[in-house]
This record gives C-alpha cells, structure tokens and sequence, in this order.
C-alpha cells in the first residue's frame, strides 16, 4: 500500500520539515522581537516576513515563484527576496544572528548583544511550539 498523503503531509512528517519549522518561526518570532524593539506598528508582518523566509525550502520552489503565487505586499516581498527596508533589514540581522557573525547582526539602534536575548527567546519559543505539535 502507497503513502496516499499530500506532498506537504508527507513532508510535515520528516525531520526536514521540524529543522525548516524551527527556522522559521525563530526567524519570524526574532523578527517579530525586533519590530517591538523599534516600537514599529506592524510587528505580525515583520513576523510573517521570517516565516515566509523558509518558505522555499520548504515548498522546494525558488523564493520568486513562492513570492509571485502568495503574492504578499510589495514591502513584504522586498523584504524577502532583496533584504529592502526595515522588514528586511530585520530578517538579515535575524539570517546573522543564525550564522553567528556578530559584526552582521546590528542594527543602529540595538548591537548585537542586546540581539541575542529576543533571538535566544525565540529558540525556546519555537521548540516549544514544535513540540506540542510533535
């Protein structure tokens, strides 16, 4: 007998999918974290902005063609695919904060220190969120 689940299903299921899980709802909840930090008004579509960041991974499908099949707004797509704006300047420092290069995840507001703590935050957050969902 075949595995009759969706694509997406079958692909929730592996470990691929808790690794692309877990990025991306650091990357949205970090974003998220520093869009309160800068007192923005919109912090949930900062926080979509690191959500869709995995996106095509994965849907496995370039980040233009999951951009252009949404299509989310102009600032949301800049964000994504040229790092434009405060939304995309969020989710580099958030992508440098991944990688550890401290030099690469500050804004001018806020070093990179004071980035680790909402960074660190969304790690629990994340895992825990995952695990209810296990």
């Amino acid at each position: 007998m075949g595995d009759d689940r969706r694509p997406l299903e079958s692909a929730a299921s592996g470990p691929r999918w808790r690794v692309l899980g877990v990025t991306g709802l650091v990357r949205a909840r970090t974003c998220e974290a520093i869009a309160g930090r800068l007192g923005e008004r919109d912090p949930e579509s900062y926080f979509l902005v690191g959500l869709l960041s995995v996106g095509d991974a994965l849907l496995d499908t370039s980040l233009d063609a999951l951009v252009a099949e949404l299509p989310p707004s102009d600032e949301v797509a800049q964000a994504l695919l040229t790092r434009a704006g405060g939304k995309g300047l969020a989710l580099a420092v958030t992508e440098a904060c991944e990688r550890g290069e401290r030099a690469n995840a500050q804004l001018p507001s806020m070093d990179a220190q004071l980035l680790t703590v909402p960074h660190a935050a969304a790690l629990r957050w994340s895992d825990a969120a995952l695990t209810r969902l296990a």
